[in-house]
């Protein structure tokens, strides 16, 4: 950890530039969450999001960027869920973008614990192997026993932060 330092001598020190995933919107280490109602559209609205990374449009504005790897962990949904909506997106982005190179899935709709080791192994083999740049994962509620508990959604988050931190994707 580094130590303290005054406020003159903080500010004095210079910062690096945006390292931008999503021009404009989502820097590389960026960590967003987004709640909600049941059935509102979260997941839909994650999938959207990553898909168009995927495909190299900038969300909401459709603007050309780079594709970027995407990670899916869905933590609720079947594959056949997931592929139902996953194929209606697909049909909305350009024939010749590479999704298949940059957008992967992994349906684990029974959940994961993150407080347990072995499974957070697991979890975190797959991050690794994979790299992705931007990683959706949820909903929080499927991460652990009891996330209502501040240990355990603290332990979880804490784990995250570590992979995302150490790998520098955004999730």
């Amino acid at each position: 950890l580094e130590p303290p330092v005054g406020l003159d001598t903080f500010l004095a020190q210079s910062d690096r530039p945006y390292n931008w995933l999503i021009p404009g919107l989502l820097e590389y280490g960026d960590r967003v969450i987004i709640t909600g109602g049941e059935g509102r559209g979260k997941s839909e609205l994650l999938r959207q999001f990553g898909v168009q990374v995927a495909a190299g449009l900038v969300p909401f504005t459709e603007e050309l960027n780079e594709p970027h790897r995407v990670l899916l962990l869905d933590l609720e949904n079947s594959e056949a869920q997931t592929r139902r909506r996953l194929e209606v997106l697909r049909r909305l982005i350009p024939a010749e973008a590479d999704v298949e190179q940059y957008f992967h899935i992994a349906c684990w709709p029974a959940g994961i614990d993150l407080t347990r080791d072995s499974e957070a192994d697991e979890v975190s083999r797959v991050i690794y192997e994979e790299r992705p740049e931007l990683l959706l994962m949820g909903p929080m509620y499927k991460m652990g026993p009891d996330m209502q508990k501040e240990e355990v959604s603290r332990a979880i988050t804490m784990r995250i932060d570590r992979w995302r931190s150490i790998l520098g994707f955004a999730l």
